[in-house]
């Protein structure tokens, strides 16, 4: 499965696709993974100007992780969301990257921690543990590059599996530093 995101950047075309990549009859252990390729209209053309091997993504039994939608993280500035997953031990965590083309390059902008719970590995109710994070990019001020905004829940006793609900545990907020958005500690999940 891939995505394609066709815009317009000082005044050319470009497409940024993702490309996801399985390992088919995979073990436990072993990770899937996503490219990314940057393509920019030449004429009648599309032509290759960036590729990124193994990006993100990937989860366990060789699945490529999930590759989510593409939104406005600056002014003229697109992101991707590809998120990653691992079990084992009785405990699960997903991360989320942000793909960024940003001063005409494609980089990982941002790491965010998204999920964790260690319901397989808790003997008793009460040691149970689940945490996620929301997150978005808002514009502030007359900065070309958005704030990501941060709130870790606690989804420890949410019935919503799907989603990030819960009780708000910590909100933040985490400005570009023209290489990537450094997240606070506390909003760490794992």
């Amino acid at each position: 499965m891939s995505i394609c995101h066709i815009f317009s950047k000082n005044d050319k075309n470009h497409a940024l696709v993702i490309i996801g990549n399985s390992c088919e009859d995979a073990a436990h252990a072993q990770s899937g993974w996503c490219d990314v390729a940057l393509l920019q209209l030449s004429g009648q053309n599309w032509v290759l100007t960036d590729f990124w091997l193994k990006a993100g993504g990937g989860s366990s039994f060789g699945e490529k992780g999930i590759i989510g939608n593409a939104f406005q993280i600056g002014r003229d500035d697109i992101g991707i969301e590809v998120a990653g997953s691992f079990t084992g031990q009785g405990a699960t965590f997903e991360t989320t990257s942000i793909i960024g083309y940003l001063d005409d390059e494609v980089k990982e902008i941002a790491r965010i921690q998204t999920y964790f719970d260690n319901f397989g590995a808790a003997l008793k109710d009460e040691d149970r543990q689940c945490f996620c994070q929301s997150y978005a990019f808002r514009p502030t001020g007359d900065a070309d590059i958005f704030t990501l905004l941060l709130v870790k829940k606690d989804c420890t006793n949410s019935d919503d599996e799907m989603g990030c609900s819960g009780e708000a545990v910590s909100e933040a907020s985490a400005n570009y530093n023209g290489t990537t958005y450094s997240i606070p500690a506390n909003q760490e999940l794992f």
